[in-house]
């Protein structure tokens, strides 16, 4: 069979130098915090849905690793 490869293509992403600054590293890897709402943390990804591409960020409370936060938006932005 004659299948062409699958491309797995992820959104292009606008930066700008500003935007590309280094952030300090204020928690030096101590995820293990002695008390709650002390120390949150946020990372985001994105999936495809139907074909539409879309941004998850996630907020998680350090000390009970529970998620306390989220937001799933089509563009990746602030709002």
């Amino acid at each position: 069979m004659n299948l062409p490869k699958a491309r797995k293509a992820k959104p292009k992403c606008k930066s700008s130098p500003a935007e590309n600054k280094v952030c300090k590293n204020h928690l030096k890897h101590q995820f293990n915090q002695d008390a709650p709402n002390k120390i949150w943390a946020s990372d985001f990804t994105y999936v495809k849905v139907n074909g539409n591409w879309y941004y998850l960020c996630v907020i998680m409370d350090l000390f009970s690793r529970k998620i306390i936060g989220w937001n799933l938006s089509s563009k990746h932005d602030v709002d």
